[in-house]
């Protein structure tokens, strides 16, 4: 999961292990830098990434055996944050 900070820059993080890194010019991922991901990435507002992301945590929290969700929830909380700054 990504947030775009500048049209140069991102940051990065995956939602199980919390590793979190910051892509642009210099901090390359995968050989491309932010401006060159960003044509294969699926962007959305903000409203609608909140929309998401309570239902996921609804279903998930439905159907149970969701050992993963509490990590989950703190891997997306810190991507909020980012984007509210």
């Amino acid at each position: 999961m990504c947030v775009e900070l500048s049209p140069s820059e991102g940051y990065c993080t995956y939602t199980v292990s919390q590793k979190s890194f910051r892509v642009n010019d210099e901090q390359k991922f995968e050989g491309k830098t932010w401006w060159e991901m960003r044509p294969y990435m699926l962007q959305v507002p903000p409203q609608t990434w909140a929309r998401i992301k309570a239902y996921i945590v609804k279903v998930c929290k439905e159907r149970g055996g969701c050992g993963e969700i509490g990590t989950w929830e703190s891997t997306v909380d810190r991507v909020d944050t980012i984007i509210q700054r």
